[in-house]
């Protein structure tokens, strides 16, 4: 497990990572370029409440056809 970012503030040196964040909503978004095979497995987002709260997101790296 490795955090990749908290807020806007990016904790990878793998610049294909950043972090968008959506004022009017109060949302932040994580953003993969170039999506990699190795990129697939399960993401966690998590609000720092008491008690804190997650949601787990499960990504899945498919080819396209040609």
């Amino acid at each position: 497990m490795q955090i990749l970012s908290v807020g806007g503030q990016i904790f990878t040196s793998d610049s294909r990572f950043s972090s968008l964040h959506s004022e009017d909503e109060g949302r932040f978004t994580l953003v993969i370029t170039r999506v990699r095979p190795s990129d697939q497995g399960t993401y966690e987002c998590q609000i720092s409440t008491k008690p804190t709260k997650s949601l787990f997101i499960n990504l899945f790296i498919t080819s396209e056809s040609e």
